[in-house]
């Protein structure tokens, strides 16, 4: 059994050691008023583009996110082409293609500008390209220190030279999305960071397989699943960043992995993204909360052979 289930259970059996002798504590939040949050991550690809308008809620609260109904959200190309956002439920405001097959193409800039009550809400942002994936490959392993028993993927493709370039790499099984925290897939040309001098490189191994799906965490007796089996289908999308949006994600991943540190994790901070107040005259108010990112994004699928 890999030993990373088994450093699991042993951290388990330490916290419920620890928590045997304390009392339990109710925690009272101080009231806040709620914040808005302004989610716009778009892309290129010809079909709806979606962007929320909610309003933050207390920590402990259990409904649904409150959607703002009677926003106006346009983006604004920089040939000022206007696409206009409508608004359909939950705080969800979508934009059709028509005659128009997609919002634009790698190179253009655009204007993110939300509307609400009055008050004006400004986001900038440009569609940075994205390299073709050349490849998806899938072979069955025997466990070893680095894999499970199961059959494992990794794709591959090449960061492209000349420029520093930021990527979500997202996987879709089956097409279910994989949205762990562990899953969030990140990187700066062809790694982690710029420190690896990997521009225009082929991805690094550990971006080329976090591809895989993680299980959840099983007992001792029990048999790690296949991350992937005959037959299942491996979409792998890459989607192209800003700068700023790939340390807000990084940020975000952080913190959600922050959260399995038990007793020893850091208070949670809002992430700053890149969405202000607009005040006129070329003048910028406060920070609101949510990111603004256009991608270009290029896609391949794979069915897993025995």
């Amino acid at each position: 059994m890999h030993t990373r289930y088994q450093h699991i259970l042993c951290l388990a059996t330490l916290i419920l050691g620890l928590s045997a002798c304390e009392d339990p504590i109710d925690v009272t939040l101080a009231e806040a008023e709620p914040l808005l949050v302004v989610d716009a991550w778009v892309d290129d690809r010809d079909q709806a583009q979606t962007i929320r308008v909610i309003w933050s809620q207390p920590y402990f609260e259990a409904e649904p996110l409150r959607g703002e109904e009677n926003a106006q959200v346009l983006l604004i190309r920089d040939d000022l082409e206007v696409f206009d956002f409508s608004y359909e439920a939950d705080g969800n405001y979508v934009w059709r293609p028509d005659d128009r097959p997609s919002l634009g193409e790698p190179g253009d800039g655009f204007a993110l500008r939300v509307t609400v009550d009055g008050l004006e809400y400004i986001a900038l942002a440009e569609i940075n390209p994205v390299p073709e994936i050349d490849r998806i490959e899938s072979q069955f392993r025997q466990e070893d220190i680095q894999y499970d028993e199961g059959y494992n993927a990794e794709f591959f493709a090449r960061d492209i030279a000349g420029r520093t370039d930021a990527y979500w790499i997202k996987t879709f099984k089956n097409n279910v999305y994989l949205n762990k925290p562990e899953e969030i897939n990140l990187a700066l040309d062809a790694g982690f960071d710029q420190s690896g001098n990997t521009d225009g490189l082929i991805f690094i191994p550990p971006i080329r397989q976090n591809i895989n799906p993680i299980p959840d965490p099983v007992e001792m007796d029990e048999e790690v699943p296949s991350p992937y089996d005959p037959g299942d289908t491996i979409r792998v999308e890459l989607h192209s960043m800003s700068l700023d949006g790939f340390t807000y994600m990084g940020t975000i991943q952080d913190q959600l992995l922050n959260s399995f540190n038990g007793i020893f994790a850091l208070p949670l901070i809002n992430t700053e993204g890149n969405i202000f107040r607009d005040l006129g005259n070329d003048e910028l108010g406060e920070r609101i909360l949510g990111h603004f990112n256009i991608a270009s994004v290029s896609s391949m699928e794979h069915i897993v052979q025995e």
